[in-house]
């Protein structure tokens, strides 16, 4: 968008409002009497200002003499005296170069030999920096140093007027200052800043605004409200606030000259008493890490912060405390004009139209910022700094979000890595991740033109003391692995790609304090050089122990699950379509290479990323592996070509026609997430219609399955239509539109949604639960399709069989009332399988009752059994107070992990009956095991001591722990009905539900090594 001169633009100089007698009595700043703010405090009025001016003017002139034009260096503690330098060097026509104090020896030569500068003010306590210096130098280049006066003479004088007679227009294009980029790609790039750039500070107040928006920067409507500067005068964010605070007259309150801390912003807080601040996301990520950090920061009315960006869960968690909002800007620019936005988009871009900024497809969704030029520069710092130039590439790049104009700061165009694939990705938040350990310091993702990424780690090494490497690496091997959830398939960082840095070689950062890569690049070459070559890597799986076929595929099998995070693995399966990538590729590989070395260690077989393509699955994967070992060539993947064509034949040509569509309901619930990862994976699903009575029903879905480590590929995501129900209600609470359309296409239903509460009374369980299974079978008759309706219910439709009667519960509906469990829950689900029986019988429809027993937690790394479920709350118990039944009466431990029962659900799901049938399953284990076996793996994790169940009821009663370290007193009455279960506990019978389900016949018992994974799960260690 272009735009009209606005008339409110300004032509001020810095001098000009300086020297206005309007402003003498206001204050400027409040300022530290010494650093460690035990004098107090000094206010500085703007008449103190422009007095040290004048002082610092004339002494200028009287040590450089009237010559003017030069360009004079300078090196200061970080105080209020970079003010009174620029604003002398204005005066006294010479041109200031502001140096980083943190610049290497070869980035001052550098910046004075680029500048032509050979003169050097300085700070009495930069007296060692510049003496290095000029030990640096040769001896045919001059460096004049000066050592100016003291912060408490410079303000106690009372000079002559230094005479100032300057217009605007005719020193628009003169330097004021020379400023100098961070050197995060290289030597560091001197910024020449005329007036006309300084002016645009001043101007950017009066750039139009959209009807009803805020300026994004606070700086522009502040007023009289306290600014607090907690960046260096020689950086671009402390020169501006130096600036702006003389342009708009706003009282500055100037940090103590060292490193700020909780406490210190804490007296500052409470003695200067600031309102708000520009500053760095590094600050502000590292104080929100604390309450008391946080706390401290929420004593600010706002906070703006540029320079990086901000991870996005310290932004989330500021927002709520303070006005926050990120702000976009750079040495060379100036600002780019933003709006606020606030809020929970604190670190969201909108751009002020009024600005005129274009976003330059970079393609992958990223847009480049660049900036046209306008018909005037009111506004633009860039077409001062770079008067010749028609656009401005910034290099910042940017992503969509949500509303259309709104954006997120993406990072640097030389921060994208680009791999030798030709795949590219930001490491900007992998970093970040990182870096919230609170072991790391800063952490740098490396891998230009390499296949793989790898990390560079600087740990806080007063934090690690004295650990060994790998001790340290162990440690933060946990936010590597988050940091690997976060980052793109081709970005993630293998074990044996992480570099820890080097005491003697601290990472160098920027003013701004984030890492200068190119340089860091450059000091770890070797260290990058050498890691690429290394192909070891830590395994996630017993190494085989012989090179016997079934040890080699049980390795082989247990590594492919790990990097899959997949427990069961159908072993003709590409894993491939695991999702796993060329990435798991490599790593599978590595692993290969370490056990084969392993297994003969005088041979040096090679194992690259083509033998993992060709041999794809774990079957093939085992037979190449075990070739290669036991000295048999292996099968050329040209001789298998054939059998592998046929078989995909085969097994892609099977079933044609059978598509399916299912309605799921109760898919958030814990075997219900289970069930609906099932569905996702199977081929023959093309459509699932997920009723759930909450409306966000998406969200709450993709956060369980992250919980459980559930992985799914996104185009499986897309079979899934969540659908907002109330099954209690006609047409299941649906617009006619939606039913119309189920009931045409729905040829299968699982209904899974249920409450669970054994407190309630059968009555509770009337609406929506059983009126909502008579809506399913109205659906069911209403549908063209008639699918068959598959309920889950529970063995506590049984629970009061008498073993008298029948040592074994049949796989059939009994039409016995009294063998339902004596609680709502059991009864409701009682009442709800003889309605489907009646359906079956009465209108012909096929329904079938799985009746699910006591579900343990997942096989798989992730997911946990409740913790406040029966077995879970008795370990706990035990481990508080050192003693564990030695039985459980005679409760046999037939249980299922929840994920195992998902598959024997889907399993019977796909199992044909006879129509117009009701079908009865028992999903329980069919191998029950003995409580007794497990207890050895638990005392691994606790020190307890089984004792009989009756003196460990008693026991539990009498210890005086809290009840949150005796979960199991609230459920007292099933542990007391399990001790007076003297008879022996009937068993269901499984012969229909193994006929049914592969999954089931396969079924172990529950042995130690569940147990050691479930106890892992819950956190005992």
């Amino acid at each position: 968008m272009t735009y009209k001169v606005n008339t409110q633009s300004n032509k001020r100089l810095l001098v000009d409002v300086l020297q206005n007698p309007a402003i003498r009595e206001k204050l400027y700043c409040i300022h530290p009497v010494l650093n460690d703010l035990n004098n107090g405090w000094r206010e500085i009025t703007y008449g103190d200002l422009h007095r040290a001016v004048d002082y610092l003017s004339w002494w200028i002139t009287d040590r450089l003499g009237p010559e003017e034009k030069q360009t004079v260096g300078y090196l200061g503690a970080n105080d209020i005296r970079y003010a009174v330098f620029v604003l002398a060097c204005i005066k006294t026509g010479h041109v200031g170069l502001l140096l980083s104090t943190r610049n290497s020896q070869q980035a001052f030569r550098h910046l004075f030999d680029r500048t032509e500068s050979t003169k050097l003010l300085f700070t009495g306590d930069k007296t060692r920096l510049v003496n290095d210096i000029q030990s640096n130098r040769a001896e045919n280049e001059k460096l004049e140093t000066f050592e100016i006066p003291t912060l408490r003479d410079i303000f106690a004088a009372s000079p002559e007027p230094y005479p100032f007679d300057k217009k605007y227009a005719d020193v628009e294009d003169q330097p004021v200052i020379i400023v100098h980029s961070s050197g995060t790609t290289g030597f560091p790039k001197p910024v020449y800043i005329t007036h006309g750039y300084v002016a645009t500070l001043d101007n950017m107040k009066n750039l139009p605004l959209p009807p009803g928006r805020k300026h994004g920067l606070f700086t522009f409507s502040a007023g009289q409200r306290r600014r607090l500067n907690t960046s260096p005068f020689f950086h671009f964010v402390g020169i501006v606030a130096l600036s702006e605070c003389i342009f708009f007259e706003t009282p500055l309150v100037v940090c103590p000259d060292r490193h700020i801390t909780i406490d210190l912003l804490q007296r500052i807080m409470d003695e200067a008493k600031p309102e708000w601040m520009l500053t760095t996301p590094s600050l502000l990520e590292d104080f929100t890490k604390t309450p008391e950090g946080l706390e401290v920061l929420s004593r600010f009315h706002r906070i703006d912060y540029g320079g990086a960006p901000m991870r996005a869960e310290s932004a989330k968690i500021l927002s709520k405390r303070v006005q926050l909002q990120t702000a976009l800007g750079s040495t060379e620019t100036g600002y780019t004009g933003t709006l606020f936005c606030g809020g929970e988009e604190s670190d969201v871009l909108e751009f002020n139209p009024y600005f005129g900024v274009k976003l330059e497809d970079t393609g992958d969704g990223v847009y480049e910022i660049v900036i046209p030029r306008q018909e005037h520069r009111d506004f633009h710092g860039i077409f001062h700094t770079m008067p010749d130039l028609q656009e401005y590439h910034t290099g910042d790049l940017v992503i969509p979000h949500g509303a259309e104009g709104k954006w997120k700061y993406y990072g640097r165009r030389y921060d994208v890595i680009v791999l030798s694939n030709g795949e590219k990705f930001n490491p900007i938040e992998m970093e970040k991740m990182v870096e919230t350990h609170p072991l790391v310091s800063k952490a740098v993702v490396v891998g230009q033109g390499r296949f793989d990424a790898a990390l560079l780690v600087q740990p806080h090494w007063n934090e690690v003391g004295d650990d060994a490497d790998s001790a340290i690496l162990e440690k933060i091997m946990p936010a590597i692995d988050k940091m690997n959830t976060i980052a793109p398939g081709h970005g993630r960082v293998l074990p044996n790609r992480v570099i820890l840095g080097s005491r003697e070689k601290p990472f160098k950062v920027s003013p701004k304090n984030t890492i200068q890569r190119k340089m860091i690049l450059a000091d770890y070459k070797d260290e990058i050089d050498q890691v690429y070559t290394n192909n070891e890597i830590a395994l996630v799986a017993e190494l085989p122990r012989t090179t016997a076929y079934e040890d080699i595929r049980r390795f082989i099998r247990a590594t492919i699950s790990h990097l899959a995070k997949i427990e069961d693995i159908n072993e003709e399966q590409s894993i491939f379509t695991m999702g796993l990538d060329s990435l798991h590729a490599l790593q599978l590989s590595q692993t290969l290479q370490t056990a084969a070395r392993h297994l003969q260690p005088k041979e040096q077989s090679e194992i690259n990323s083509q033998h993992i393509y060709t041999n794809p699955s774990v079957n093939q994967l085992s037979q190449f592996f075990h070739s290669l070992v036991t000295g048999h060539h292996p099968i050329s993947p040209k001789s298998n070509r054939s059998s592998k064509i046929t078989d995909l034949i085969d097994r892609f040509s099977r079933g044609f026609g059978q598509k399916h569509t299912v309605l799921l309901t109760g898919s958030t619930g814990s075997l219900g997430s289970y069930i609906l990862h099932e569905l996702l994976l199977d081929m023959s699903i093309v459509k699932i219609y997920s009723l759930n009575r909450s409306p966000d029903a998406d969200r709450r879905q993709l956060e369980s399955f992250t919980s459980k480590g559930l992985s799914i590929h996104p185009s499986q995501l897309n079979k899934i239509e969540y659908v907002h129900s109330n099954l209690g209600e006609e047409n299941l609470g649906l617009d006619e539109f939606t039913y119309k359309k189920m009931t045409a296409s729905v040829d299968t239903i699982i209904h899974n949604a249920w409450m669970v509460n054994f407190n309630y009374g059968v009555e509770a369980f009337e609406y929506p639960h059983l009126a909502g299974v008579r809506r399913l079978i109205e659906f069911v008759l209403e549908s063209p399709r008639r699918p068959h309706l598959h309920f889950i219910s529970s063995v506590s439709t049984a629970g009061a069989w008498n073993v008298d009667d029948s040592p074994t519960i049949p796989e059939n509906i009994v039409h016995n009332p009294d063998i339902a469990l004596r609680q709502g829950y059991g009864e409701s689900k009682y009442i709800a399988e003889r309605m489907c029986e009646a359906a079956s019988t009465q209108c012909g429809i096929s329904t079938s009752i799985h009746r699910v027993g006591q579900l343990g937690g997942p096989t798989s790394r992730k997911g946990m059994w409740n913790k406040q479920e029966w077995v879970p709350s008795l370990i706990h118990s035990s481990k508080t107070i050192g003693k564990i039944p030695e039985s459980l009466g005679a409760l046999p431990v037939d249980w299922v992990p929840i994920d195992m029962a998902a598959r024997i659900v889907i399993d019977i799901v796909h199992t044909s009956h006879g129509k117009g049938s009701c079908g009865v399953f028992h999903v329980v284990n069919p191998s029950p095991s003995d409580w007794s076996s497990l207890i050895p793996t638990i005392q691994r994790f606790c020190h307890v001591t089984p004792i009989s169940l009756e003196d460990w009821i008693n026991t539990l009663q009498s210890d005086s722990s809290g009840i949150q370290d005796r979960p199991a007193l609230k459920l007292l009455d099933f542990f007391k009905g399990i001790q007076g279960s003297g008879k022996g506990q009937p068993l269901f019978e499984v012969k229909q539900s193994k006929a049914a389900s592969k999954k089931m016949r396969e079924l172990p018992p529950i042995d130690g090594a569940i147990m050691d994974n479930w106890m892992r799960q819950w956190g005992f260690k």
